[in-house]
């Protein structure tokens, strides 16, 4: 009887697996970074495996997103363009997929086999994610602690900082490899970075650069730190250069822009410039 409860689920797997699916993605928005296909399928009784794509299914890929297909763990193909996209490399062959039905048959059958030989399971996964490219705006950031900076006019002081940051995903393929890998469901922003109060290690290696930065603007761009907010195009440049190997080799992410509010300077550098612009 075990025999037979395994061959005929075996065939009953199988068979629900050549209905194909249709599978894209709602808006990301600010708010995700990385989700797993949904099949959109309601009609058509598709009760096959979850992480099995028949062959000839279709893919529609939104603007700013990126579609990533991935085959036992590994990835096959990506893209970046928006559109509809046949899904044409499956380990699960479908009848229905074109008009050449026997061969189809014998690739279905070969595969209702190999489930029998696994009791009537699927050894195989494949997964349909797709990737925010868009940029993910209003990353709020604070020194706790006032900062050093080589002002040209006032020499060294010491001020705190405030503003927001924006990012983007620049290489899908490593930010899933290195980041989000085979998710289950979504991976938020919030996941990924943290808050303010409560940072993520990327949003604490934005802060940690920060000295780094404000030290190429005094001392190399000689800017003053008093119309840093107006040179937010220096910040970035910096900023991205600082953080290239760690997040764009590391997560395929990038700095995309860098806002400040006015710098504040301690006590003890605000006597300094007051006693100097007397």
């Amino acid at each position: 009887m075990g025999l037979i409860s395994t061959v005929l689920g075996s065939i009953s797997s199988s068979v629900h697996d050549q209905y194909l699916e249709f599978f894209t993605c709602d808006a990301l928005g600010q708010n995700v970074l990385c989700r797993q296909g949904a099949n959109k399928m309601t009609k058509g009784n598709n009760k096959g495996s979850v992480d099995v794509i028949s062959q000839g299914s279709m893919i529609a890929v939104p603007e700013g997103v990126a579609c990533i297909l991935v085959n036992n763990g590994e990835v096959v193909e990506f893209t970046t363009q928006a559109g509809m996209y046949k899904f044409d490399a499956s380990t699960a062959p479908s009848c229905l997929s074109d008009s050449h039905f026997l061969t189809n048959l014998k690739a279905t059958v070969a595969d209702t086999w190999n489930r029998m030989r696994a009791g009537g399971e699927v050894m195989q996964q494949q997964r349909v994610y797709f990737i925010n490219m868009q940029e993910i705006r209003d990353q709020k950031f604070g020194t706790a602690t006032p900062l050093p900076y080589p002002d040209p006019e006032y020499r060294n002081i010491y001020i705190r900082l405030n503003g927001s940051f924006s990012f983007k995903i620049e290489d899908p393929v490593t930010f899933f490899k290195k980041v989000c890998s085979n998710v289950v469901g979504e991976l938020t922003v919030a996941e990924l970075m943290g808050t303010p109060a409560s940072p993520k290690q990327p949003r604490e290696e934005f802060m940690d650069h920060m000295t780094e930065v404000l030290n190429l603007c005094g001392a190399q761009d000689k800017i003053l730190f008093s119309t840093l907010p107006a040179e937010k195009s220096k910040l970035r440049k910096h900023m991205q250069d600082v953080l290239d190997e760690d997040w764009l080799q590391g997560r395929g992410m990038v700095v995309a822009e860098v806002a400040l509010g006015i710098p504040t300077p301690d006590d003890k550098s605000r006597e300094r410039i007051e006693q100097v612009d007397q």
